[in-house]
């Protein structure tokens, strides 16, 4: 990298995900545009795994979709395996909501990866 890193200290990160190189990147907008989907999450499992879980809207098929959220998932985070869960209903947190993105990536071996970097500069 030859940009300074920024640190997200607030605000809104339910639709953070990681790249392989372990890169924050933003992955709500991959939902954008006219997609037959009533709701989704994205799971990340690890740098290179995520899974997405949808509500299809009725009488539509999950072919062309899986398609496009591949692709746009991929532009993003670069190559991951990406697996899809359809759904009757994203499950809920106890205020109703559920998050866009939920990451299992160890977030400060990440932020630990920066440090050395911005030390060794």
């Amino acid at each position: 990298r030859h940009m300074r890193t920024i640190t997200i200290s607030g605000g809104r990160v339910d639709n953070i995900g990681y790249a392989a190189d372990g890169r924050a990147v933003v992955l709500g907008p991959i939902f954008k545009g006219d997609l037959p989907i009533l709701e989704a999450q994205i799971i990340q499992a690890s740098l290179d795994r995520v899974t997405i879980r949808y509500v299809l809207m009725n009488g539509h098929k999950s072919a062309d979709l899986h398609h496009i959220l591949r692709q746009r998932i991929q532009e993003r985070m670069g190559e991951v395996h990406v697996f899809f869960e359809s759904v009757p209903l994203i499950p809920r947190g106890p205020n109703g909501k559920f998050p866009l993105v939920i990451t299992h990536v160890p977030t400060e071996r990440l932020l630990a990866k920066d440090a050395l970097y911005e030390h060794a500069k």
